[in-house]
């Protein structure tokens, strides 16, 4: 089971990161977590995730399957 990449966040169901270099950064950057080894800015595996506790509902984007509650799209900001 994965949990929350947020420091002091036990939540285990999330948002992987997502693909795109410059919108990966903002969320490491936002999450304030560092390297224990490096003390540099932390890097995300290819399954680490961020919880629904760490966005606002701006967010996301509503699309048609959101609304129907199978899924839920963030927006790229």
């Amino acid at each position: 089971m994965k949990y929350c990449s947020v420091p002091n966040c036990r939540s285990y169901t999330g948002h992987k990161f997502p693909k795109d270099y410059a919108l990966t950064m903002k969320w490491r950057v936002a999450i304030r977590r560092e390297d224990s080894k490096t003390k540099e800015l932390w890097n995300p595996g290819s399954e680490d995730i961020v919880c629904h506790n760490h966005f606002n509902k701006n967010d996301y984007k509503d699309t048609l399957l959101a609304c129907t509650g199978n899924e839920v799209f963030l927006s790229k900001r």
